[in-house]
């Protein structure tokens, strides 16, 4: 049998077992707006929970992207250990407060959260459309990554737009049919497809071409000594590379609609701390071996035009035809994993912060829910086109998209923590960031000359505006600070009882 047959079909029954989960959960659920958007009825428990969120975190770049940036840059890929940890710590230090303020208030997005604490529909907007506009372009690179595994397990015989397509089609209709839970329980199982995919298949490769871990490295050592030290075979991972890269980046990844979603999920308080741990231990272990591949790879090829799939094809020529299908089947996983989270996510924003608030004003959940079904529908459509055109904007986009999210941090952290912070603050930080950010992403692209990226400038004018304006503009309501006295309280009491925390919803 031909190994693309063998692949094919390897595929399908992969496709076959995340329909089956997403009938499932659609057989489970109350089908209410709040089980659709963050899976009320009941929450998740620490393992699902856990693969929901390291699924949701890795992207088609875990297979095609990052060690083509190890291949490129040298150890500076190591800047990936700065900020893919810290938000899985910040997942339970900032989750915490967040998820007791959902079980009190029951809120569905961050933007939820944000009109409500500051008291202002325009905060929760802003928050709505960043989401969306510096989002919805990851959802094309999914489908990107996919319609490219498609092809290269085919050979061509399955083009890269109708790989892109299958995947696009059978992600939408399991999210329409399940919502959160949907997303959720396909996650779990995603996630421990594209552990062992990513990990197995990394060592795999490694010994396959060059005996041992050791031993890539010892090879590049003699051919390419500048990969090992710092700024990199490429000269452009320096200090202020490393800084202004993983600050902004951790704080995006962190507050991207699809994470926040992840934390009003939570079954308890004693799951969400559970998850971040374990989160944090995945992010850190599929890694291990990235960098031997990169080494490996650039041994074997020490110039190539495209390294950025060095890792699929390298998987492909090197391992037997079933286990490259497998690893590759976790490559799709990967992609999907991340495309279905934020579909979901921005159409939740979307309803819930632009469609309820501005068009339902009278909060028909059943009206809310069909707008999401239809927008679930029209985001994938979106990005599908994006996908198969690859317009220059798009490109562009995604330079500045996590660091557009991460702009968000200073008022977030301010309605969690300070009670002076003022919706004036918030609204001054998120147009004042972003217009730093665009300015030296597009225009002033490197401002004194200094090497700090966008992200950092666009992040530290948004810390000062929003502390700025918020000391000279009047103070947030009554409602708003007794909100985050309640929080700091109740987690007091909490600690001081030594075991898991309950909140219970005023709804």
């Amino acid at each position: 049998m031909p190994g693309w047959s063998i692949g094919i079909g390897i595929l399908v029954l992969y496709l076959l077992a995340v329909l089956y989960l997403g009938y499932r959960s659609y057989r489970v659920s109350d089908h209410s707006l709040a089980d659709h958007a963050v899976a009320r009825r009941g929450g998740f428990g620490i393992l699902v929970l856990t693969l929901t969120y390291a699924a949701t975190f890795h992207s088609a770049y875990a297979l095609t992207g990052i060690v083509g940036f190890a291949y490129t840059d040298g150890v500076g890929f190591w800047v990936n250990g700065l900020y893919l940890i810290p938000p899985a710590f910040l997942f339970w230090f900032v989750g915490k407060r967040l998820w007791l303020l959902g079980k009190r208030h029951g809120y569905l997005t961050l933007g939820d959260f944000m009109s409500h604490v500051y008291g202002s529909r325009l905060v929760g907007l802003l928050v709505a459309l960043l989401h969306t506009v510096f989002v919805v372009p990851y959802v094309t690179i999914q489908l990107t990554g996919s319609g490219y595994i498609f092809d290269t397990m085919t050979g061509g015989r399955i083009p890269f737009a109708v790989g892109a397509a299958v995947m696009l089609v059978i992600m939408v209709a399991y999210v329409i049919a399940g919502g959160l839970r949907a997303v959720a329980w396909t996650d779990t199982v995603q996630g421990i497809m594209m552990f062992v995919a990513i990990l197995g298949g990394s060592l795999y490769v490694v010994r396959e071409t060059q005996g041992s871990v050791s031993m890539a490295f010892e090879r590049l050592r003699e051919q390419t000594p500048e990969w090992f030290t710092l700024p990199g075979p490429a000269g452009t991972i320096d200090q202020a590379h490393w800084i202004s890269l993983w600050i902004p980046l951790a704080l995006g990844l962190l507050l991207g609609p699809q994470l926040v979603i992840r934390i009003f999920s939570a079954r308890s308080l004693h799951v969400l701390k559970w998850a971040s741990v374990g989160g944090a231990v995945y992010i850190t272990a599929i890694y291990v071996f990235t960098p031997a591949v990169a080494a490996s790879a650039r041994v074997l090829f020490p110039k190539t035009d495209n390294a950025d799939q060095i890792f699929v094809n390298m998987l492909w020529d090197n391992l037997p035809v079933v286990v490259a299908a497998l690893a590759l089947a976790g490559g799709f996983a990967a992609s999907m994993s991340t495309a279905d989270s934020q579909i979901h996510a921005v159409s939740s924003t979307l309803a819930v912060d632009v469609y309820e608030k501005y068009v339902n004003k009278r909060r028909d959940p059943v009206k809310t829910k069909r707008l999401m079904y239809v927008t679930h529908m029209i985001v994938g459509v979106a990005a599908y086109y994006f996908a198969i055109t690859s317009p220059a904007l798009l490109i562009s986009i995604l330079t500045v998209a996590l660091s557009g999210v991460g702009l968000l941090a200073p008022a977030v952290f301010g309605a969690l923590y300070w009670k002076r912070s003022t919706a004036a603050g918030a609204v001054a930080s998120f147009v004042g960031g972003l217009a730093v950010l665009l300015l030296t992403s597009f225009v002033w692209t490197d401002p004194f000359g200094i090497g700090v990226l966008p992200g950092l400038w666009g992040l530290a004018t948004g810390t000062v505006l929003f502390v700025g304006v918020s000391l000279v503009t009047k103070p947030r309501n009554d409602v708003a600070v007794e909100t985050q006295r309640w929080t700091s309280d109740f987690l007091a009491r909490a600690t001081d009882a030594s075991k898991p925390a309950k909140a219970t919803s005023t709804e």
